[in-house]
């Protein structure tokens, strides 16, 4: 089993400006905080001392986004408008990768991940919500998501382990006409393996 404390850094970017406004109107949240847990299988491949092996991880992650950013009106004119930003995520991911095992000894070692983002599937009611405070006009972005390459480090002790991963920027938000919302996450993490063969 794996657990996780995550820290994600947001930022929403307009890749065609509405007419209404000024292309100026890319912003970044402040950063937001998630826990991870999930499950991890690893399969010892039988060559070069079973340094290598194959992981397979199910990670649940579960976040929220909010915020405010001023956008000035096209015509020239000094009025701005006061867009309220809210996010709410809840998504399983599944997770294809390799790592390379260094031993130290006989029951520590130094891992180090890269794994790749395969599927990501919604666990519950996901949504991207932008409200003009001047006539409460909202829209409701389809959720829709990017694939991503995560990297790790980590130190293992027999049967568990503590380590860091990082990830490139995911777009929650893939494939809008307008908006593109990405969401680049690191994360401390702790697991415990469970051997089959024991």
């Amino acid at each position: 089993g794996l657990i996780g404390y995550s820290m994600i850094s947001s930022s929403m970017e307009n890749n065609n400006a509405l007419p209404r406004f000024h292309n100026n109107t890319d912003y970044k949240f402040e950063n937001s905080s998630a826990l991870k847990a999930g499950l991890s299988f690893e399969i010892n491949l039988p060559y070069n001392n079973y340094n290598w092996s194959i992981l397979n991880e199910v990670l649940y992650t579960k976040f929220s986004l909010d915020g405010k950013h001023f956008i000035q009106e096209a015509n020239g004119l000094a009025s701005e408008i006061n867009y309220l930003y809210s996010a709410n995520y809840n998504t399983v991911e599944y997770l294809l990768g390799i790592r390379y095992n260094y031993n130290l000894n006989k029951n520590s070692k130094i891992i180090v991940d890269a794994l790749f983002n395969l599927l990501t599937i919604e666990s519950g009611k996901n949504n991207f919500k932008v409200v003009e405070d001047v006539d409460n006009t909202t829209y409701n972005l389809d959720v829709d998501y990017s694939s991503k390459i995560v990297f790790g480090i980590g130190y293992k002790y027999k049967d568990y382990t503590l380590g860091f991963r990082f990830s490139t920027p995911k777009n929650f938000i893939n494939g809008n006409e307008y908006y593109s919302q990405k969401n680049q996450e690191s994360y401390v993490f702790f697991k415990y393996d469970f051997k089959l063969n024991k």
